[in-house]
Order: C-alpha cells, then sequence, then structure tokens
C-alpha cells in the first residue's frame, strides 16, 4: 500500500498510511472532518488484514452517517457484506474466499476481479503496476463525477479534498495504508 500511496501522492491525491489495527481511529478522524464539513469522496483501500479493516471500516461509517465513494479491498482474509452506505466496491482478489456480496441496502456498483496474473500473489498483489492503473483510473473517474456541477451543489465542495482512509495488512510488514483521496 505504500507504492500506492506513493503514486497516489505523485498524482496530485492526498494519501495516508496507517496500519490495520488502526482502522477505527482512522475513522473517527474522517467522522470528525465529515462533520465538519469536509465533504470530498471517501475512499478507502487494504490489503489482507487491511482489506478486512476497510470493509469494517466503511461498515462503521455508514453507522455514523458517512458516505463512502469507493472501497478497494486487495485480497482480504475472509467475505464480507458492501454496506448502503458504499457507493462502489472494486474488490481485488485471488483467493475465492475474498470475494464482496452485497449487503442490506446496497445499490451501488460492486466489481469482484479475479486477478488471473500468474506473478500476482496474495504476499504482492497491493504492489502490481497494473492493479495500480486500475486503481487509479477508478479514483480518478471519482473526482471527475464529484466535480461535475449537480443541481443546487454546494460549489466549495467540489474545491475540498476527499478524506479517506484504507488498511492495508501484509504479511511481512503488518501495516495499514490509509490513502485519503
Amino acid at each position: 500500500m505504500d507504492d500506492l500511496a506513493v503514486h497516489l501522492r505523485a498524482a496530485g491525491i492526498a494519501a495516508v498510511v496507517a496500519n490495520h489495527a488502526q482502522w477505527r481511529g482512522v475513522a473517527d478522524e474522517i467522522i470528525a472532518n465529515y462533520r465538519a464539513g469536509q465533504r470530498g469522496p471517501i475512499i478507502l483501500m487494504g490489503h489482507s488484514l487491511g482489506a478486512d479493516a476497510v470493509m469494517s471500516m466503511a461498515e462503521y461509517l455508514g453507522q455514523m452517517g458517512v458516505p463512502v465513494a469507493l472501497v478497494v479491498p486487495f485480497d482480504g482474509t475472509s467475505p464480507h457484506a458492501a454496506t448502503a452506505n458504499v457507493a462502489r466496491v472494486l474488490n481485488l482478489y485471488k483467493h475465492e474466499s475474498a470475494r464482496i456480496s452485497r449487503g442490506p441496502g446496497f445499490r451501488g456498483e460492486l466489481t469482484n476481479f479475479y486477478v488471473r496474473d500468474v506473478n500476482v500473489d496474495h504476499f504482492n498483489i497491493d504492489k502490481s503496476a497494473a492493479l495500480h492503473s486500475l486503481v487509479m483510473r477508478k479514483i480518478r473517474a471519482i473526482g471527475l463525477a464529484v466535480a461535475r456541477p449537480r443541481q443546487r451543489q454546494n460549489p466549495s465542495n467540489a474545491d475540498l479534498p476527499a478524506a479517506g482512509a484504507s488498511t492495508n495488512s501484509s504479511h511481512d510488514a503488518q501495516k495499514a495504508a490509509g490513502v485519503g483521496v
């Protein structure tokens, strides 16, 4: 997730990296920012245990009334369901057990993307340049959608940096990536 955060920053997108075990604190910060009026798109990404953590984080944010624009789990360790507050899920996985399902009230876009590349496995899936490109395109598309004028939109909303967090956990370094876009 560190590599992806570097790519995001290079593209002018704010990115923060945090340990997967810290997801609740990161979520509380997002909630505080949202309640303070920062209404940019929230994007959560994580790898392995971090992928599980971002799904829990999205659910928690929903309980607090905070919408999430995109969740990108990289090969989580257990199945999850997308929650009603999430607009899009791009689930990148190698193991069938990591598929995401539609939870109650979820009406968003759900993509379960099986990574067929034999050179990509659970331990390096979050470092794949091809997957980074896919994620960057998805994030840019969300940014463009947010920037389009909408009926009765507050003009200052489109200019705010997006609040976001994600968690990543790799087995060799128990860290999570909080990516704020």
